[in-house]
């Protein structure tokens, strides 16, 4: 898949030819170059030893094949006979490698009779480095290194003033292997006769090299079998590099791969393939066309996987071409920012008679985007006030464009884009921040969802426990009422009814718990006759054998005379219960009850006689069972009230302990996040946010009152503090029960007390919500939360999260206004490039740290000096004119950048 920027190649950076001495076999030049092919290098150098005479035939086949050849040299230095690797530019020739023989003591005859420089090692990489070489000591850890001369010659050598690397030959052994290196060694070299002082000396440079911070690259020296020194086809790629470098490889692409070699070199040994796989989504290009911005041409930007900068200078327009792909792909982080919102919606639309807006009659917008490896194309016409956007998909099979029919595709492929005041405000805003910390994990929804449950649970406890506390409070009243109903009656039982009374309520009590029992019985055999099964039974539409269709069809017909059979059964047991309750009126229980009842209505009618009031009886003695009945109600609630308020508290656990696995959940998921990154720390603080307890009230308390206001402020305060929560909870109980709470205003505690028992119910199990603390590390190491931080220090912290956070494309919008460069090198930067190995970032900017230090794949320099947006240089930092570029913006020229090195008592060596 192709793209535009930084790359990885495959790399072999010691190669021998057939002009070698030790290369015997007569392969030819495409043969070498053949297996060059196979083994899919992409970049090679020839180094023959103190030869150059088959560079120029290998550079010339090699362009046919699209390899990159670095014309070079092995070349062998003073008695100790050091090989050293010495690299020219890609543009450069055999002759250019005979010259800087020469210039060492090496002429052609020389280079005939196979002979050596007498010039010390250190001349011969003075000499390469004047004509701008890259020179790489050979094979440190193995003969004819460096590991030959003293310790202290050692450590002058390696030094950026004589080398720019070194290569390695045992990396592996001496990295993965601390105490068995000497055998492993030994068994490696199995043909040669190397002694342990060998081994040492080889393990000593390796190290001294490794304590210098000197690059270290893995190259082949390709010998023609397993261990042999001699030469040949066989060891070609049997160790290499991979190489970050830009779309036309050259020695200066090199060279800054050496600088940064932590994030642009791997070696072979622990990196077989490609170090860094493509993201899942990744933009490949933007053009916009006929804009007010650029009306004469079209602008079109590539883009590369990983990191890109658009840089330019004030009025260049650099943020334009971020705008545009946040518009078109309706993208934004907006966090209920309005304003900022509002700016991005007035540069993203057909020109207003304010001026606002960048487009207008034939304008267009056209993004390509890569999906999982699937090419998608965005294009968005404007006509007439309206726009038109279509979505197309290629098939890679049919070589063509499918229209998607559905534009509401586009959430798919939505990004992340934040300007430098979103990101300001997230930092003043934990909320926001924790809302979009929450946003991307699914996981919590579920645990979500099961704390929500929790919480209504308890909630329905909460009430049910209210609502039998109300009823306890009646008991006193009830029991006096009961007694003035009994001596009501005990007037009526003076008058001799007083058997009959009895009786009849007797018969009455027993009648009500037969009759219960009897309608039971009916209801379940109601239920049964008429159920019917709530699932269905759908025959398959397939087209099934009649073998199938046969056994299914005796399914349904053993499943509906089963339901058959259950209906008859209730049936059935309706009959029965007919024929019990015909039994139970010929039993000689029912024949004293209605003689119990014939001799009441026998006794109240002598009451009448008497001038009594019978129907107050009747009244009086079923409001006597309705009393004994709540009476006992109340006792049976008295004693489940204990088991009430246990099953509460175990509620309020299993709602405590869903709040806490949402926590455990949410600070699993920041680490996972924050797991690289060590100068900004978040955590969740227990039950500790403020504002979701102002919320909270604010739902229920609508009040303009600034009175109520302070009460709710200063109530959310008390509130997250230790025992404040129950301690409010109580007060508000106290007040809706009609108590005055000095300690609130008379507005506040009216608000209370016209609060429905429901809300109360609610604020009964409220619990405030977890607060989210971040917390930037200081140069004394200690952690200080970002609340007491500087405004740079607060956008640094959250801008390093929102690097690490997820892998959608990033967009970023001049991230570091609010920063110092300190706090752009040790945060942002850092964090920059460990994200960009797995996202596509996207920032425009006008600080230096970040395309130089950040190591940008990619470079988008805009023209400040036209009228309109205009893309003036592309490329990488191995680009001489990206140099130029980022000199002038943003260094403010060259002269400039060396005078400030001069007054800062810098060396200038390398500027």
């Amino acid at each position: 898949m192709d793209y535009v920027g930084l790359k990885w190649y495959k790399c072999d950076f010691h190669l021998h030819t057939m002009c070698s001495q030790c290369y015997p076999n007569n392969d030819t030049v495409e043969a070498w170059l053949d297996e060059v092919c196979k083994k899919e290098l992409k970049c090679i150098a020839v180094t023959d030893h103190n030869d150059y005479r088959y560079i120029d035939i290998i550079k010339k086949t090699a362009e046919k094949k699209n390899i990159v050849v670095f014309p070079g040299v092995e070349v062998t230095c003073d008695s100790a006979k050091i090989h050293i690797l010495i690299l020219f530019d890609h543009d450069k020739c055999g002759d250019d490698v005979r010259d800087f023989l020469t210039s060492i003591g090496i002429n052609k005859r020389a280079v005939e009779n196979h002979e050596v420089t007498s010039e010390s090692v250190f001349n011969v990489c003075l000499e390469a480095k004047k004509i701008g070489c890259i020179v790489i000591p050979a094979h440190i850890d193995e003969f004819n290194s460096i590991c030959e001369i003293s310790d202290n010659n050692i450590r002058k050598l390696l030094s950026s003033q004589y080398i720019d690397a070194v290569q390695s030959v045992n990396c592996d052994i001496w990295e993965q292997y601390d105490n068995n290196y000497l055998n492993l060694i030994q068994k490696k070299y199995h043909n040669k006769e190397i002694t342990d002082e060998d081994v040492t000396k080889w393990k000593k440079a390796y190290i001294k090299a490794k304590e210098a911070n000197i690059p270290i690259i893995m190259s082949s020296d390709n010998p023609r079998s397993e261990f042999d020194s001699k030469h040949g086809l066989w060891g070609i790629a049997k160790n290499y590099s991979w190489i970050k470098l830009g779309d036309n490889p050259n020695l200066e692409g090199v060279r800054q791969a050496l600088l940064s070699y932590e994030d642009r070199i791997k070696l072979s040994y622990n990196c077989k393939f490609t170090p860094e796989s493509l993201p899942n989504m990744w933009i490949k290009s933007i053009k916009i066309d006929k804009t007010i911005i650029n009306p004469h041409q079209e602008i079109k930007a590539c883009f590369n996987p990983q990191l890109n900068t658009i840089i330019g200078g004030r009025g260049s327009g650099k943020s334009s071409l971020i705008r545009c792909i946040t518009g078109i792909l309706r993208s934004g982080n907006f966090n209920n920012l309005t304003s900022i919102q509002d700016e991005q919606n007035n540069f993203y639309k057909h020109k207003d008679k304010k001026n606002l807006g960048i487009f207008q009659n034939n304008s267009s917008v056209n993004i390509l985007l890569y999906k999982n490896n699937i090419l998608y194309q965005i294009n968005e016409k404007f006509n007439s006030k309206t726009s038109d956007l279509t979505i197309s998909r290629y098939n890679e099979s049919l070589k063509e464009w499918e229209v998607l029919p559905d534009n509401s595709y586009i959430e798919i492929l939505n990004i992340n884009s934040y300007t430098q005041k979103q990101i300001y405000e997230l930092a003043q805003t934990p909320n926001a921040l924790s809302e979009l910390i929450d946003k991307n994990n699914l996981s919590l929804n579920e645990l979500k969802t099961e704390s929500f449950r929790c919480k209504n649970n308890l909630i329905d406890k909460i009430k049910e426990i209210r609502i039998a506390k109300e009823k306890i409070r009646n008991e006193s009243k009830l029991k006096l009422e009961l007694q003035d109903i009994v001596e009501q009656i005990d007037t009526f039982k003076q008058t001799g009814i007083t058997n009959a009374i009895d009786k009849k309520n007797q018969f009455d009590n027993e009648y009500k718990e037969i009759s219960l029992y009897l309608e039971t019985i009916q209801k379940i055999a109601d239920e049964i006759s008429n159920w019917k099964s709530s699932k269905q039974l759908v025959f398959p539409n397939e087209n099934l054998t009649d073998e199938v269709k046969d056994l299914l069809t005796k399914g349904k017909s053993f499943t509906e005379a089963a339901i058959q059979d259950i209906s008859e059964i209730g049936k059935n047991m309706l009959q029965k219960y007919m024929s019990l309750v015909d039994d139970i009126n010929n039993t000689r229980w029912y024949a004293n009850y209605q003689i119990a009842s014939k001799d009441y209505n026998e006794a109240k009618t002598k009451l009448e006689h008497q001038q009594l009031e019978v129907n107050k009886l009747d009244y009086l003695l079923k409001q006597q069972n309705l009393k004994e009945e709540e009476l006992e109600c109340i006792s049976r609630l008295k004693k489940d009230l204990i088991q009430l308020e246990k099953d509460k508290n175990n509620l309020e656990k299993k709602y405590n302990n869903s709040l806490k696995n949402i926590r455990v959940n949410k600070i699993g998921y920041i680490r996972k996040i924050m797991n690289d990154i060590n100068d900004v720390k978040i955590e969740y603080i227990e039950h500790a946010n403020q504002k979701s307890v102002e919320d909270f009230l604010l739902h229920y308390i609508q009040s303009p009152s600034a009175t109520v206001m302070d009460d709710i402020t200063n109530t959310a305060k008390k509130a997250v503090q230790k025992g404040g929560l129950k301690k409010i909870k109580t007060d508000i109980s106290k007040i809706k029960s009609g108590e005055n709470i000095s300690t609130f205003s008379t507005y506040f505690q009216k608000t209370i007390k016209k609060l429905d028992y429901n809300i109360i119910d609610q604020i009964m199990a409220f619990v405030p919500e977890d607060e989210l603390q971040v917390s930037y590390k200081r140069s004394d190491g200690k952690f200080i939360p970002l609340i007491t931080a500087s405004p740079g220090q607060k956008t640094a912290a959250i801008l390093s999260f929102i690097l690490a956070y997820g892998d959608k494309i990033l967009l970023l919008d001049q991230p570091e206004d609010d920063l110092d460069n300190r706090l752009v090198y040790d945060l942002v930067v850092k964090q920059l490039k460990k994200s960009k190995t797995n996202r596509q970032i996207i920032v425009v900017t006008h600080n230096a740290n970040i395309p130089v230090n950040g190591d940008a794949e990619h470079i988008i320099s805009m023209d400040s000096s036209s009228r309109y947006i205009n893309i003036k240089h592309t490329g990488s930092i191995d680009d001489l004119t990206i140099k130029e570029e980022i000199c002038d913006v943003m260094e403010g020229t060259e002269f400039a950048f060396k005078m400030r090195a001069k007054k800062y008592h810098l060396k200038q060596d390398n500027i």
